[in-house]
């Protein structure tokens, strides 16, 4: 079963900068992106998976937008977050991929903020390390 990004359902322009964000799953935040064009609109298009920026047609990826949102609302762990975390358990990505039963490539793709680290996967980083101080 493939989990499919998330779409915008909404983006509206906010002061220079900010745009509110709706997605698919109800996530909704005002994000900031300090080196957004000047804009007069925000169109959604490719059912919801690109916003473009007009005038200047800037575009940019629900996916990338949703991942950003997240990072910046504290929804999701931001990358150097998870390795510092990965480091401080004294763990290789191979080591920490066998133990959490996911592929060395995932944990590699958690670091460089290729894909968002899930909730589980933070709440069992969070476990090894209780685990690790108590031993």
């Amino acid at each position: 079963m493939t989990r499919t990004a998330p779409r915008l359902t909404q983006a509206l322009l906010q002061n220079p900068g900010r745009l509110l964000l709706r997605w698919t799953d109800g996530f909704t935040c005002t994000l900031h992106l300090p080196d957004m064009p000047m804009a007069l609109q925000a169109d959604l298009e490719d059912d919801g998976y690109t916003m473009v920026l007009r005038p200047g047609d800037q575009e940019y990826s629900a996916p990338e937008l949703y991942k950003l949102a997240a990072w910046q609302e504290n929804k999701a762990q931001k990358p150097a977050d998870f390795r510092e975390a990965r480091q401080k358990l004294n763990m290789t990505q191979e080591h920490l991929a066998a133990i959490l039963d996911i592929s060395r490539r995932t944990i590699g793709y958690y670091e460089d903020g290729t894909l968002l680290v899930p909730k589980v996967v933070t709440m069992a980083m969070k476990q090894l390390a209780t685990e690790c101080a108590a031993a």
